[in-house]
C-alpha cells in the first residue's frame, strides 16, 4: 500500500504532503527542525516510514491551517502522543475531506479528533 499507513482504517497517507515519490525523502530542514520532526515521528509511530519531508510538510501545513503560524516550534507545543492527536487528526482530515479550503478552527479539528477517536 506504499507509504501509506493503515490503523484501525485510518490512514496516513504522505501523498497528501508530498508528491509521489517523495514519500521518504529528508527534506531540508534544520538541526531544530528535524529534532522535532524525530520527536514526531517518535511519538506517532503511524507516521514511522514516512521520511522527513513529508512529515515536515504535514507540520507546516498543520501550523498554518490550524494555528496561522507558519510553523509551531517545539518550545510551543509539547510533543507526546496525546498533544499530537489533533496533528494526526489534521493528516487523518486530509484522507476524509481533502485539503482545507481555508484555516480549520482547531475547535473544529479537535471535534473532528474526537468523533474519529483520535482523543
Amino acid at each position: 500500500m506504499d507509504n501509506a499507513v493503515r490503523d484501525k482504517e485510518l490512514i496516513y497517507n504522505p501523498k497528501h504532503f508530498v508528491s509521489a515519490g517523495y514519500e521518504t525523502a529528508d527534506g531540508d530542514y534544520s538541526n531544530d527542525e528535524r529534532t522535532l520532526i524525530n520527536n514526531i515521528r517518535l511519538s506517532c509511530p503511524e507516521l514511522s516510514d514516512w521520511g522527513d519531508l513529508p512529515i515536515g510538510v504535514a507540520w507546516g501545513d498543520y501550523s498554518q491551517n490550524v494555528y496561522l503560524v507558519s510553523w509551531l516550534e517545539e518550545s510551543q507545543v509539547t510533543i507526546n502522543r496525546e498533544s499530537l492527536a489533533e496533528f494526526l487528526a489534521y493528516i487523518y482530515w486530509h484522507e476524509v475531506n481533502g485539503e482545507p479550503r481555508s484555516s480549520l478552527m482547531p475547535e473544529e479539528l479537535s471535534k473532528f479528533a474526537k468523533v474519529h477517536s483520535f482523543t
